[in-house]
């Protein structure tokens, strides 16, 4: 029997490493990174209706003594300058029949819609509570709309990763598919990544195949190739930020301003030669070109639990761009250093940075000494899940 109600937490992510590695026709960046999940979730509650409506509703769950200006534009929901000041905050409500939304770029609308488009008219109550920081490149957009897209699979019993994606209006070849037959290489093959049938990063958003599992993760491409690993150990991170924000769209494009690494076919193949040739030598204990993504090298490292040789390895190379946007992202990073992180980078397109602790003791008290300075700070460890069922 299917359930009437659904709540579950959507956990948020940090980059370990984030690299771009070319331009596609269209000026998509591909990407190679690492990401793990954090134990800093929005808790979505989804109710099933009897009619076809779709009441969505949010609000600010910051606990008093995290409470902070929001001071953004959000894209996301479409909002300006919101602020939070400790008390849940309810940011929108609306009840709306059929498929139209309060908030059209909306990534909980965007997976209510791929959802419709596939399975017909539905109705629900949706409310999120946001606990993740906004435009900080914690996910947060991209775990709600996993989130509400796992709670109307177990509410209504959607059999999602089996449906076909051209259905969903998907461009095929995002999933490795070409004029309807399979691509061999099991990194594009859709039945490979569970949900990838719905999810694309055209779809609904950048993250959302990802967040729908969570943990250690290698993101290539545009978010679409997912590899993921196992990595036995735990991080205690402090995440920190100001009051600012930073769109990823004005992260890569600054990005472009500052780089040459744009390419006019589908990627820039000398910079992905070079690549590749840094990942055989690392994988065979050769000496290694510094110049390029060291991804194999940090993933190994992480596999085993050699944390020292993890930090060597973790960067981020939208941080110039980033920092030219946000002053706040240096002073951020030097403010995790100075507290004693043993690593301190951005995550994402920013505006937010993580800092690696010790322990949980170190981490907590560096937390707290960041907040005394006025930014947001918040101690969280890293989970092998993006979604819990409550």
């Amino acid at each position: 029997m299917l359930r009437r109600k659904i709540q579950l937490k959507a956990y948020g992510k940090i980059n370990l490493s984030l690299f771009i590695t070319g331009v596609r026709q269209g000026g998509m960046h591909e990407l190679d990174m690492v990401v793990a999940s954090v134990d800093i979730a929005d808790v979505i509650t989804v109710c099933a209706r009897e009619d076809s409506k779709v009441n969505v509703a949010y609000e600010l769950g910051m606990r008093s003594e995290e409470s902070y200006e929001l001071g953004i534009r959000n894209e996301e929901l479409g909002m300006m300058e919101v602020s939070g000041s400790g008390a849940a905050k309810q940011l929108s409500t609306s009840a709306i029949p059929n498929s139209s939304l309060l908030i059209p770029n909306c990534s909980v609308t965007k997976a209510v819609n791929a959802l419709r488009g596939r399975f017909g008219n539905f109705g629900a109550d949706i409310r999120v509570e946001k606990n993740i920081p906004f435009s900080a490149g914690l996910g947060g957009s991209s775990a709600d709309a996993a989130g509400v897209i796992k709670a109307l699979e177990q509410l209504y019993g959607f059999d999602i990763q089996n449906k076909e994606a051209g259905k969903l209006g998907i461009r095929s070849e995002k999933l490795g598919m070409m004029n309807g037959k399979k691509n061999e290489d099991s990194s594009h093959n859709p039945s490979a990544i569970p949900h990838s049938s719905l999810l694309t990063p055209h779809s609904i958003g950048s993250d959302v195949p990802y967040m729908l599992r969570g943990g250690f993760c290698r993101v290539r491409g545009v978010g679409e190739r997912l590899d993921f690993f196992d990595a036995p150990l735990t991080f205690w991170v402090v995440i920190a930020k100001g009051s600012g924000g930073v769109l990823s769209a004005d992260a890569y494009r600054k990005f472009d301003e500052l780089t040459t690494c744009r390419g006019d076919g589908l990627i820039d193949k000398f910079f992905t030669r070079r690549r590749d040739t840094h990942e055989a030598q690392c994988m065979t204990g050769q000496v290694v070109d510094e110049s390029v993504p060291p991804t194999s090298c940090l993933i190994a490292a992480l596999k085993k639990r050699d944390k020292a040789a993890a930090y060597r390895l973790m960067e981020n190379a939208l941080t110039p761009a980033s920092i030219s946007l946000n002053p706040e992202i240096e002073k951020t990073l030097a403010a995790l250093s100075e507290a004693g992180a043993d690593k301190a980078i951005m995550t994402g397109s920013g505006s937010a940075c993580v800092g690696f602790f010790a322990g949980e003791a170190a981490a907590k008290a560096a937390a707290q000494r960041l907040a005394a300075l006025g930014l947001y700070a918040r101690a969280v460890k890293t989970l092998q899940k993006g979604i819990e069922t409550l």
